[in-house]
């Protein structure tokens, strides 16, 4: 009998110190997951500052490449529409407004071209993956417009 409760109070002597030091070991890999959560961001706050100027060079040749490219399209949209201007009301009204949602989607594109700001390498391989999707995208519209309205 006198067994049972001795029995049960070193039970809760060790579950409180089995506790107590993983509350201890939790708190300290806390500490760590924050200091190394710091760590990252310094390094990559430093290897922005630190980045050569290699990306600038090729955001140059990009903006070059993208402006021609919407000169090209800008193009190809007016002569669209003056080839349906010449076509009969059904065509116009079919076609009509599909041109003009890719001239304001050509638009909207020149704009985010120009809006674009040197944040670093990251943002700007997301700029460019973005830029060069949508791009491909109007592309692709303008050029499956031109073969349906042929």
């Amino acid at each position: 009998m006198k067994l049972v409760p001795f029995t049960m109070i070193i039970v809760a002597i060790a579950a409180l110190v089995l506790t107590a030091g993983c509350g201890k070991s939790l708190q300290e890999r806390i500490e760590q997951a924050k200091r190394n959560a710091q760590d990252e961001q310094l390094v990559q706050k430093q290897a922005q500052q630190d980045e050569p100027s290699d990306y600038l060079d090729e955001w140059q040749a990009f903006r070059s490449d993208a402006e021609k490219q919407l000169a090209a399209n800008t193009k190809s949209i007016d002569s669209l529409k003056l080839r349906i201007a010449a076509a009969d009301d059904m065509i116009k009204a079919k076609v009509g407004p599909q041109i003009e949602a890719l001239k304001k989607k050509n638009g909207e594109l020149k704009k985010k071209l120009d809006g674009y700001r040197d944040e670093g390498k990251v943002n700007w391989d997301a700029f460019k993956r973005d830029f060069s999707h949508d791009l491909d995208g109007l592309d692709k519209a303008l050029k499956d417009l031109t073969t349906d309205s042929k």
